[in-house]
């Protein structure tokens, strides 16, 4: 609805992708947050969020504008949310302290954060290097392998959703 209200005043949407990016940013890492036990875990994530979200911030208005797409956010960001699922994933087969792991539904969600960034963090590279002389196929294969991780992330998280937290 939204997009289509802009598309009929000529008005481009990215500036979208910058909210939810930051919205992505503050949200999926505040769960990393307060999942971690760990302190020097939480504090190398909070320090992330402040970080990623101030780069958000600075990419948007200076960097690359409010009228382009985010990628560079979306590479760095990608890259923070990789190594949280990694450290927890980490923490979890060194302590095991879950005895059915596929009842966690952190476990689900790590996964799906895990594969959904390392699937796109390369769909973003190649965005940003888009005028190396992609054809428009490969362009859209490209966004077709975003769709494909982001189908897979959201399955996952719907797993997530569904386990029982006291199992």
């Amino acid at each position: 609805m939204a997009c289509g209200v802009l598309n009929t005043f000529h008005v481009h949407n990215n500036f979208i992708s910058h909210i939810d990016t930051l919205n992505e940013v503050v949200l999926l890492g505040y769960f990393y947050y307060t999942v971690f036990e760990n302190q020097r875990a939480k504090k190398f994530t909070l320090t992330a969020i402040i970080l990623s979200a101030t780069f958000v911030c600075i990419n948007a208005f200076l960097i690359q504008g409010i009228e382009h797409f985010n990628s560079y956010s979306r590479m760095l960001s990608s890259v923070f949310f990789i190594v949280f699922a990694l450290t927890y994933l980490r923490s979890l087969f060194i302590s095991t302290p879950i005895k059915y792991l596929e009842r966690d539904p952190v476990f689900w969600i790590s996964t799906g954060t895990l594969f959904y960034f390392t699937g796109t963090l390369f769909v973003f590279v190649a965005f940003r290097n888009a005028n190396f002389g992609l054809s428009d196929k490969v362009f859209t294969q490209i966004w077709y392998i975003n769709s494909f991780f982001n189908i897979l992330q959201n399955v996952l998280f719907g797993i997530a959703f569904i386990c029982n937290r006291k199992t």
